[in-house]
């Protein structure tokens, strides 16, 4: 054993130190990095207290033996892709199907959630023995119920496993013409996408038909999927109800690149469903879709990673809401935070001050705004005297920031100690956020765009942007385009739902602004808002909710799309 292994793994040196520590010690014999890692496996390595990816890290020693231990092919040959593949980066595989398997509806959106009475069943092996194992569908009540109330033709497309015939919903009304259509031949994808095009076009010119498509057919879903989003006639936008069982690991190359390939092209199928369909429901509710009891990645009887994933139709949803809801409903609905603390590996709220000011900044973000090599863009939009989020960046962070305001001018408001003392002095403006350039009654507004930076070179997101604006901030985003709002990286809003409505057609007013929340979510996921709790929005009629009932001023921290999926990756 080489001299002070045991300690060199203790503090979880970096590899190179320990190499030169052994080659400084000259005893040629002594090949601390031609050895398997039998010897790993005791209590001296502090295994206990690892996380899987400090076995992926071959920068350490500990990662680097584990590397050469669990090559394919001795020393030389490339590492496991169980254990380490750069290429692929297995961590942000599973990081990522953890958001994808994850609920972005509730059953509140829904009405009320319906099992599928005809959930199916099958035969898993586990240590020499058998067991039945039960996955489950679940309905999207009020999306089935308006299907059937608009009068569209309605089919239930079933590709089945084996001789199984899904029934119609005992709970769902079954109207005079609707459709059950079985394909045993679903193993031929081609065949279903030809039947789903009839179906969509029974509904007529401008009308889809009601299309509820439920998918058993093994590996097959794969292409089924991959179709459905490819096909010119958007197959996938027709689809109002999607129930499909899939196995991320089932029938995967065992070559270790190729596995990881394969993996990976399953992961950015359900991320581009994602794109179309709100998930409903995954079954099992527990457990991980690519890691067995012990961690190991797509290990074992591979029956046992099969989940029943449950969709609705994202537009189909929306439009409903925005027909028959609540606004107040749509309102929680467009603000609901869609991360978590673990998917940003940690917040930084420092900067907030109560519910009125709630900074709720994405860490894995933030670290890529402020990593990326290239100067920040740290706008703030409605000063006043104050402006603790302007302040935390130039304190904490070290970078200027530019506050922008044209009612409180610098020196108008008096003293402002909370704006002076900064580390990193702000650069201040006289100008005011605004639907497009201009200047009226003496006052300078700029259109965002305008400020915001090319990004031309492609490289990361930079920009972060603060805008309490008093009502403003309406006709300031709704005049953005969506390519100029997707090269902001991190966005905090604050929100005045009712404030300067017209008087006439006040509710008119209340669907464009929440319309603008929607198409938000379109682009930026939600880290936080304030009010926090879903009970301070749901529930409020519609004539109450400019009243004391609902929240009259929401704080909300948004962070790109985009921004998070660069730093996963």
């Amino acid at each position: 054993v080489p001299d002070q292994l045991d300690e060199l793994l203790g503090k979880h040196v970096p590899a190179k130190r320990a190499e030169d520590y052994w080659q400084n010690m000259k005893e040629p014999e002594v090949r601390p990095f031609g050895r398997l890692a039998y010897h790993l496996f005791s209590s001296m390595s502090s295994l206990s207290k690892m996380k899987n990816e400090d076995f992926l890290d071959s920068s350490t020693l500990i990662g680097r033996l584990y590397t050469i231990a669990f090559s394919d092919s001795g020393n030389k040959g490339p590492a496991s892709a169980q254990f380490l593949d750069d290429e692929v980066g297995l961590p942000h595989i599973s990081g990522r199907v953890q958001k994808l398997f994850r609920p972005t509806v509730s059953s509140d959106d829904c009405v009320d959630l319906e099992v599928d009475e005809s959930s199916t069943e099958s035969i898993i092996g586990e240590q020499n023995e058998k067991k039945f194992s039960t996955w489950a569908f679940f309905w999207c009540q009020n999306i089935a119920i308006a299907a059937i109330e608009s009068g569209r033709p309605v089919t239930l497309l079933s590709l089945p496993n084996g001789d199984t015939e899904t029934q119609w919903p005992a709970w769902l009304k079954r109207p005079e013409g609707a459709q059950i259509e079985h394909q045993r031949g679903s193993k031929k994808v081609e065949d279903t996408l030809k039947t789903l095009r009839r179906l969509a076009d029974l509904g007529g010119p401008g009308e889809n038909a009601a299309i509820f498509l439920r998918s058993e057919i093994g590996t097959h879903v794969w292409a089924l999927l991959e179709g459905l989003l490819r096909d010119k006639k958007q197959l996938a936008a027709s689809v109002d109800l999607l129930f499909v069982k899939v196995n991320l690991c089932q029938s995967l190359p065992k070559e270790g690149q190729l596995q990881a390939a394969a993996l990976l092209k399953r992961v950015e199928i359900l991320a581009a469903l994602r794109k179309v369909f709100e998930l409903v429901a995954h079954d099992p509710a527990e457990g991980d879709p690519l890691h067995d009891k012990s961690g190991w990645l797509c290990r074992g009887d591979s029956e046992a990673f099969t989940t029943a994933l449950s969709f609705v139709n994202k537009a189909r949803l929306r439009e409903l809401h925005r027909t028959s809801g609540l606004l107040s409903d749509r309102v929680e609905l467009a603000l609901r935070p869609t991360l978590t603390s673990e998917d940003c590996e940690g917040y930084d709220d420092a900067a907030s001050e109560g519910d009125g000011a709630l900074h709720t900044w994405c860490n894995k973000v933030l670290k890529g705004v402020l990593g990326n090599g290239r100067e920040v863009v740290a706008l703030s939009y409605g000063i006043a005297t104050w402006d603790s989020w302007a302040k935390r960046l130039a304190n904490y962070y070290h970078l200027q920031t530019d506050l922008l305001d044209c009612f409180e001018k610098p020196g108008q408001p008096g003293s402002t100690p909370s704006l002076e003392g900064w580390e990193v002095p702000p650069r201040r403006h006289e100008v005011c956020l605004g639907p497009e350039k201009s200047h009226s009654h003496g006052r300078s507004f700029e259109h965002l765009a305008d400020r915001l930076p090319s990004d031309s070179d492609g490289g990361a997101l930079r920009t972060m942007v603060k805008i309490d604006i008093e009502s403003a901030e309406w006709e300031a985003l709704e005049s953005m385009k969506d390519e100029d709002l997707a090269k902001v990286a991190m966005l905090d809003l604050q929100i005045y739902l009712c404030r300067d409505l017209p008087h006439d057609d006040r509710r008119t007013a209340l669907d464009r602004r929440i319309r603008l929340l929607e198409r938000l979510t379109e682009l930026f996921h939600v880290v936080a808002r304030a009010p926090a709790h879903t009970s301070a929005f749901r529930g409020v009629a519609d004539n109450e909710i400019c009243s004391d009932k609902f929240p009259q001023t929401v704080s909300a921290t948004y962070v790109n799309k985009v921004s998070l999926q660069q730093e996963d990756e």
